[in-house]
This record gives structure tokens, sequence and C-alpha cells, in this order.
């Protein structure tokens, strides 16, 4: 009995062992911060890596708020044992965000493989400056001008 429950414990270790060992079997190395004005597109270039002894498809992705910001060159590929690629980020404010900085998580396969932040900060690109003198505001109509409405 006791030979079965010592058994079963190192089962259970060398499979907890296995899969901790296969959760970061994966690296992504690049610069994870930018900046940009509304609707800018930067594009960063990360070093997508399989470092586990076997093939995988990795598939890199953003999550969460403001997610639809980044679009991924190519988000799924099969990576050899030991393969690294370079993948391609294109990263578009939306036009009317707010000026500030924001985080956008990107994640390899899921986040128990992979998992950080890209910082992004948002400047503010659409000002208009206005003076408006009364004195001189002058509205005319052209002659002959005549309106036409289309009702469908």
């Amino acid at each position: 009995m006791k030979l079965k429950l010592i058994l079963v414990g190192l089962i259970l270790l060398f499979v907890a062992f296995a899969l901790a060992g296969n959760a970061n079997a994966v690296t992504l190395s690049g610069d994870f911060s930018g900046t940009a004005y509304q609707q800018e597109t930067i594009i960063e270039s990360y070093n997508l890596c399989n470092t586990d002894d076997i093939a995988r498809v990795l598939t890199l992705k953003a999550v969460g708020d403001n997610a639809s910001w980044i679009s991924i060159g190519q988000e799924s590929a099969a990576y050899s044992a030991g393969e690294c690629r370079t993948v391609y980020a294109f990263i578009t404010p939306h036009p009317y965000a707010d000026a500030g900085d924001y985080e956008i998580q990107l994640v390899v396969n899921n986040e128990a493989t992979f998992s950080n932040f890209f910082k992004l900060t948002v400047l503010q690109g659409h000002t208009i400056s206005l003076t408006l003198n009364n004195s001189n505001q002058t509205a005319s109509q052209v002659s002959g001008f005549t309106p036409k409405a289309q009702i469908y």
C-alpha cells in the first residue's frame, strides 16, 4: 500500500515537472513600448521562439481592451523544435482615442505559455485652433442656386 502511494506521488511529481517545463517553452523578445498619434500605425518586430524540444504551433495575439489596435502579421504558424522567427505587429490607435498611456496584452497560445503587456503612449494628433472675429463675418447666397432634395 505504501509503495503504491509513493509510486503515485512520484508519477504526479513527474507530470507536474513535465507540465511546468512545457509551460514556458516559448520566448518572445522585442520592444514592448511605443508612441503613436491617433490612427498612426507603428510597426514592432518580435523574435518568437519555440524553445521546446518538439514542434509546436504558436499563436501570437492581442487580447483585452484595445486589442483591436494591434494586428499581427502572421498570427499563427508551426515552429520546429528550437526554431525562432520574426513576427511583426502593426499598432494603430483608434482615431478618437484620448491621449495617454495604454496597455495591451500580448499572449502566445494562452496566458500560461507566455504573456506580456505592450505599453502604448497615444499622442494628441487632432488639434484645431480657431478664432472668430464677429465684426468680419458675412453670409451670402449665390444667385440662381436652388437647393434640390431627393427622397428615396
